[in-house]
Order: structure tokens, then C-alpha cells, then sequence
């Protein structure tokens, strides 16, 4: 995430929260996307920019999202324009997510090594997960080189520094002391 997250967390709560509620999960996860791709794109960022006051850029983006945002997709997005909080959309989707999978018992593990990780190594590291959280767990595994060896496992509730760089820093520090 950005630093956008402190600002995002409320919007996507509420919109999760309002959501939920409604049974409209998914339906407010396309909407949020859709919003994410507008603001993603450059040309309509350029139109955004120069479109003047809140009300022009209401109209604007009203028009945009037509058929793709029902009328409380569109009031939660006035309130983000009317708050400046445009740039924001992309971490609300982040967080809006992280709150369903939440929610749903699921976890999304990133697990950066040297080497692609086997089966066997996802597989262990996945089981080691779901006991501790106890949730489902998808492992993501990402190449780090500069890890030198071991892993890193960045979960959304921590990170654990199983990596040979954090042991070797670990032990320069006692030789410096």
C-alpha cells in the first residue's frame, strides 16, 4: 500500500460495512475496481486536473461511471471527490479487499526467497499460516535476491524475517557492540 492507506482505511470500511449490509460484496468490489481503472488512466486523470471546480468533475465522472456504479456507488464517490480524495481510490480497493478476505477467513501471504519456492516449501510455509492464523492462506512467492537466502513472510498481520541479510545485519550489529 501507499501512503494513502491511513486516508483509505475509513472510505473502505464504510463502503465495506455498507456492503456487507446490502449483500452487494462483490457488486461494490467491481465498482471500486471500475474506480480505480478511471483514476489509473492518464487521459481522464488529465480531464480530471482541468475540470475546475467539484461539481464539473461530479458531472464528469457521473457520466464516466454510468451503467457501472449504481447511486450509492456514485454518492460514496462524490464524497471522495468533495474531500479531495481521488488519488485514494486505488488503496480503498486495497483495503476494501483486505477487509473481505478478512472476513471471509482468507489470508494473502507474500513470501520473498531467492529461489522460486517448491511445492513442498509453499506447502509447509501455507500449513504453518493457516495454523497460526487460523484462516486460509494463498501464498504469493516473490524472487528476492538480495535476501541472500531463507524468506520473508509479509502477511497483512506481520512480517517474519526468516532471511540470511536480517542474521547477518543481527550479527554485525553484536560484532559493533
Amino acid at each position: 500500500m501507499s501512503e494513502y492507506v491511513t486516508v483509505a482505511r475509513p472510505y473502505a470500511r464504510a463502503a465495506y460495512e455498507f456492503a456487507k449490509e446490502h449483500n452487494a460484496v462483490e457488486d461494490w468490489l467491481s465498482m471500486i475496481g471500475f474506480l480505480k481503472e478511471i483514476v489509473s488512466n492518464p487521459e481522464i486523470m488529465d480531464m480530471i486536473q482541468s475540470s475546475g471546480s467539484n461539481e464539473s468533475l461530479i458531472k464528469m465522472l457521473t457520466a464516466v461511471t454510468d451503467g457501472y456504479v449504481d447511486e450509492y456507488g456514485l454518492n460514496f464517490l462524490k464524497l471522495i471527490v468533495e474531500n479531495g480524495r481521488l488519488a485514494v481510490i486505488p488503496d480503498i480497493l486495497e483495503e476494501f479487499e483486505r477487509l473481505k478476505d478478512e472476513d471471509e477467513k482468507k489470508l494473502q501471504a507474500n513470501v520473498r526467497s531467492v529461489e522460486k519456492l517448491s511445492s513442498g516449501e509453499s506447502e509447509k510455509i501455507r500449513k504453518f499460516l493457516e495454523d497460526k492464523y487460523q484462516c486460509s492462506v494463498e501464498i504469493i512467492n516473490t524472487l528476492d535476491p538480495d535476501i541472500l537466502g531463507g524468506v520473508i513472510i509479509e502477511t497483512p498481520k506481520e512480517v517474519i524475517d526468516a532471511s540470511i541479510r536480517s542474521r547477518i545485519d543481527e550479527l554485525a550489529e553484536v560484532l559493533k557492540s
